[in-house]
Formats: structure tokens, sequence, C-alpha cells
């Protein structure tokens, strides 16, 4: 079958088998048929085409990408946008991918799932740029940029018990992150709110039965306010399937850029330029605005 592909592989029956080729097992043979043609400058503008279309009529998903957008451009880091947008895609998605991130053990655990794991299996981020590649690997906690880091370890407590809070704050003044006073002084408030589980356990387990749920609702709230993340975006069961499918072919789609010598510099940097993007910009940068 893969031979039979290889030997007849036309770039204009792309749409009949579009979701066959994003599945694991189709890529490489895939990324194989693109190596065979003259160039692939068309095929490529044909499947980012594809993938944009596959979100682009639901409007929520519009607006998901438009804070994925915002939150890139207003990162203190030295990667590539589209690296910082697969960052913060691939956080926002986590638990809508992978169900075992939904309830970690503790906050080590889920820091370290968000940050090397997990994103072995969702590698958009580390395929494009190298330097976030280097910062997911090998010591992850000491090498991602200290913006990503506070949003990500931020992210984590909003699943992960009350208690980690101290933990947090602890590890924050131990990096010297750059934690602005307001937020820093607003996470004091709620340390102080809750009683210490390590002196009177049974009393700690009483305040959160009663009060946890409140406490973590105006928690969210507080990070939302200062840090624009922790949104429970409540994607349905045909959004979850939108983002994980738009998430695969992106991967393809990267796959071919990465290997194709066959397709110009030009189209290149283009396609990379407008990835994990809403529509509005992508038209915005097509116009050239």
């Amino acid at each position: 079958m893969e031979r039979a592909i290889l030997a007849h592989f036309q770039p204009e029956n792309l749409d009949a088998r579009f979701n066959d080729f994003i599945t694991k097992p189709w890529r490489d043979v895939f990324v194989a048929a693109v190596n065979t043609l003259q160039t692939a400058d068309e095929l490529l503008l044909q499947i980012k085409r594809r993938i944009d279309a596959i979100i682009s009529a639901d409007k929520k998903i519009q607006i998901f990408f438009s804070w994925v957008n915002q939150k890139a451009l207003l990162a203190d880091a030295t990667y590539k946008p589209p690296a910082v947008r697969a960052f913060y895609f691939s956080q926002a998605v986590a638990r809508t991918f992978e169900p075992r991130l939904a309830r970690p053990l503790d906050f080590s655990h889920a820091v370290y799932r968000a940050l090397k794991s997990d994103l072995q299996d969702r590698a958009l981020a580390r395929r494009l740029d190298i330097d976030l590649d280097y910062a997911f690997s090998g010591q992850p906690l000491d090498n991602l940029a200290p913006d990503l880091l506070i949003d990500t370890i931020l992210d984590c407590l909003l699943v992960t018990f009350a208690r980690d809070l101290d933990l947090f704050m602890t590890f924050a003044r131990a990096r010297s992150l750059p934690i602005e006073a307001e937020l820093k002084q607003a996470l004091k408030r709620f340390k102080e709110q809750m009683p210490d589980p390590e002196s009177d356990r049974a009393a700690y387990q009483q305040w959160w039965y009663e009060t946890g749920e409140i406490w973590t609702r105006n928690l969210r709230l507080t990070i939302i306010t200062h840090r624009n993340i922790g949104y429970d975006w409540q994607f349905d069961e045909q959004q979850h399937a939108l983002l994980r499918q738009y998430s695969e072919a992106n991967k393809l789609l990267i796959d071919c850029l990465d290997s194709s010598l066959k397709v110009s510099e030009d189209v290149r940097e283009g396609v990379k330029a407008t990835l994990l993007l809403p529509i509005a910009e992508i038209e915005k940068f097509r116009r050239g605005i």
C-alpha cells in the first residue's frame, strides 16, 4: 500500500485522503511522497489552507487562537513566535488531549508532565524552534524562559492541591522569578486563607471540603486577571475533535517543512509565520498588513 501511494501520489488528490495522512502510521509515507515532487511549494500551501479550514468556522476556537496569539506576542521570551504560540496552545489543550493531566498527584508531577513527558507526544513547540526544543529537554525548569515558566506553574496550580501554592511561592523566591508585586501579594493572601496541612491536616481537609471550590475559583480569576491564563475553555466534543485534528495536521505540515528540500524559502517562512494563528491574523499576513 505504501509503495502504491508513493508511486501514484498526486497533490490534487490530497483532500480525498487528508484525514488518513495526518495519522501517525501514514505520516512518514506522506512525507516521503512529498519528497518525490519536483517542487513542494503548492502542495504545502494547499495543506496549510486545508489545516486552517479545519477551525475557520468555529467562533469559539477562533477566540481561543486569538488568545494564544496575544499571549505569544506579550511573552518575554527569545523563542520564535510560532514556538511560543505552540507552547500556549499545548498548555491550554493539554488536559483535553491527555486526561491523565486532569488530576496530577502533586505540584512537581504536574510541572514535570506539563513541561516534559506530555510534550514528547505534543511536540509542536519542540519542532518549531531549536531553542525551545532545548528548553523542554534535560533541565526544563532551569532553561525555560521565566515568563513561560510562571504561566506553566500557575496553570498547574489550578489542578493541584491548594497546599502547592506554598511550594510555588518558595520555588518562585528561590528562582527569583519576576512575578509582579500585585500578583505576589494576592497569592500571599490566598496562602494565608488556608490552614497549614502539615501542622493540622484535619483542619486543612475540613477547610478544603467547605471552601476549596470557592478558593480555587477565586484563584483562577486572580491568575486570569494578572497573567491572562487559566481559562476553562469548556470545548465540546466536536471542538475537541477539531483541535485534535488540527494539531495532528500541523505536525504533518511541520514534518514536511523540516524534511523537504524542495520548498522555496519564501513558502517555508510564510507557512511557519502563520502557524497556530486565528484566521483574521492569517489574512492580515497575506495582505501584508
